[in-house]
């Protein structure tokens, strides 16, 4: 999927996959969420620049928008 989000004042073009969410049970663990796979500014793929913590709060922004 495609979707446009803005993160902290930038606009962002994100290439992603939407799982739903399964909770946890006693034999397996939580799955589900946003697989993010690309993140553009202005058509560049930024995504090798951005540290772990951004993608996982601009997926987690993903995942709140898709609610």
């Amino acid at each position: 999927m495609k979707g446009y989000i803005k993160y902290q004042g930038v606009d962002l073009e994100c290439e992603y996959e939407l799982e739903p969410y399964a909770p946890a049970t006693y034999l397996e663990p939580a799955e589900g969420g946003v697989e993010l796979s690309a993140v553009y500014v202005g058509g560049q793929d930024i995504t090798a620049l951005l540290s772990d913590d951004t993608i996982n709060d601009i997926a987690e922004q993903i995942w709140e928008g898709s609610r």
